[in-house]
């Protein structure tokens, strides 16, 4: 029984009561840390899935734009095409009042002379 009486007065035993206490306390802020850890990434979340959201709505919106523009492009192609037309461009000069010149005469250039070193 002396050994069990050594055990009590021992203040190994007063320690290990209060380093329960201190485990306790460190728990708590064990917890804190985590709840507020994961309160931080919840939030990091929603902020992400808020802006790809919100890229998406605008890549949407861009996409319905760039197809609105490549038809426009094609009509103006087709447009383009028509206007270049030979019969077209016959019916302008018609409009225009303008005559088809008959005597044609070209210059005949043989070898330029350029100044040589």
């Amino acid at each position: 029984m002396p050994k069990f009486l050594h055990l009590t007065k021992n203040k190994k035993t007063i320690c290990c009561f209060r380093k329960k206490t201190a485990d306790r306390v460190s728990l708590k802020k064990i917890n804190f840390i985590l709840f507020v850890f994961a309160f931080a990434f919840f939030v990091g979340y929603l902020t992400i899935i808020n802006s790809l959201a919100t890229k998406s709505y605008v890549i949407s919106e861009l996409e319905a734009k760039k197809a609105q523009i490549s038809q426009e492009n094609s009509r103006l192609q087709s447009q383009m095409l028509t206007l270049q037309s030979g019969g077209n461009i016959e019916n302008k000069l018609d409009n225009l009042q303008m005559v088809a010149s008959k005597n044609i005469e070209y210059l005949n250039v043989q070898k330029p002379q350029v100044a040589v070193r």
